[in-house]
């Protein structure tokens, strides 16, 4: 399979999740800002990013970590050019033990991480997936000059690093509300049964062995307005179409801010917050003990925000890997129509 098209209307980090979702073996291909660069993919885990711009040497970042002396990285350094099988640094470290494995892998994790933010900061540029299958372990045979990951990386645990990051405050990061237009907007000549009857169905029918209860939220100008819902009955509430008259602020910090703000996923505990304690309030219930939340996104914009939770019996959520992915997937098919109406 070849995949190929511009980053403008196609987020590098939903291009990124997409493949990963779908367990993907190949080489992604990006130019943009002046700069080249790659990423690998076995079974859609990140086994190598690497980019033609100037950063920091894996060397520097052992050093940094106070993982490896000044000596040793040199004798490593001198080893590596005596070498006549031209191995990478990082085995010949391994090697001599000078550095352990599960470090090596940590300080190459982060060179990977560096690489990835790099993309992401790109305001345009242009991409190409080709299929390769890699080896399950060992050297790959590409002259990337950076040592792979035998167990590689899943893309969300990259993402979600880069968001953590300091640089990278969720708290600095504007409601996605500047950048993202109400959803009548964008898909006005859609079909109202492509937006509120095949997408919104598809995604509440996966939800639903996940979570006890889940809400579909359209991303407005300033708001959140209530889609579709299943499992929520709060006080005085008999009818299910109650949601479309639930309506929650962009202006506020809440999962379902944060969600669409940085476009990753997010499951574990519900922080309090006056979003999230308005977001409880509109659905009813006590606070939950774990809740999946994640956002619909095409054409490079946030569409949709699906939140659900363990109420009222807070058991543990099922795997949300199906559920992650169909969300990647009802964003593609609304991208499809969405591009299909331009041409």
């Amino acid at each position: 399979m070849e995949l190929n098209g511009k980053f403008q209307g196609f987020d590098f980090a939903h291009l990124l999740q997409m493949l990963a979702a779908t367990g993907k073996n190949g080489r992604l291909r990006v130019e943009g800002e002046n700069c080249q660069g790659m990423v690998l993919l076995r079974d859609g885990k990140i086994i190598c990013a690497v980019s033609t711009s100037v950063r920091e040497s894996l060397g520097s970042i052992l050093l940094s970590r106070a993982w490896l002396t000044r000596e040793q990285l040199e004798h490593g350094l001198v080893a590596q050019q005596a070498d006549a099988k031209e191995r990478r640094l990082g085995a010949i470290l391994v090697e001599r033990e000078y550095l352990t494995q599960d470090r090596l892998e940590a300080a190459v994790a982060e060179q990977t991480g560096q690489v990835i933010s790099e993309f992401l900061r790109w305001r345009s540029g242009t991409f190409k997936f080709d299929e390769v299958r890699f080896p399950d372990r060992g050297e790959v045979e590409l002259d990337t000059g950076r040592l792979p990951l035998d167990r590689g990386l899943p893309a969300d645990q990259i993402l979600l690093g880069i968001t953590s990051d300091p640089a990278h405050d969720l708290h600095s990061v504007p409601p996605p509300t500047v950048d993202v237009p109400s959803l009548p907007e964008v898909v006005r000549d859609f079909p109202a049964p492509l937006v509120t009857g095949e997408v919104a169905h598809k995604i509440l029918s996966k939800a639903r062995g996940v979570v006890t209860r889940g809400v579909l939220f359209q991303v407005g100008p300033s708001d959140l307005i209530g889609v579709s819902q299943f499992g929520v009955e709060p006080a005085g509430e008999s009818s299910p179409d109650f949601i479309r008259n639930v309506r929650l602020t962009l202006r506020t910090d809440s999962v379902l801010r944060r969600v669409g703000a940085t476009r990753i996923h997010h499951q574990g505990t519900l922080e309090q917050t006056a979003g999230n304690r308005a977001l409880l309030s509109a659905l009813g219930g006590s606070w939950p003990t774990e809740i999946f939340a994640g956002p619909l996104f095409a054409g490079g914009r946030v569409m949709m925000v699906f939140y659900g939770d363990n109420l009222p019996s807070c058991d543990p959520l099922g795997d949300t890997s199906e559920l992650s992915t169909e969300l990647l997937r009802s964003g593609s098919l609304l991208e499809h129509c969405l591009l299909s109406r331009i041409a």
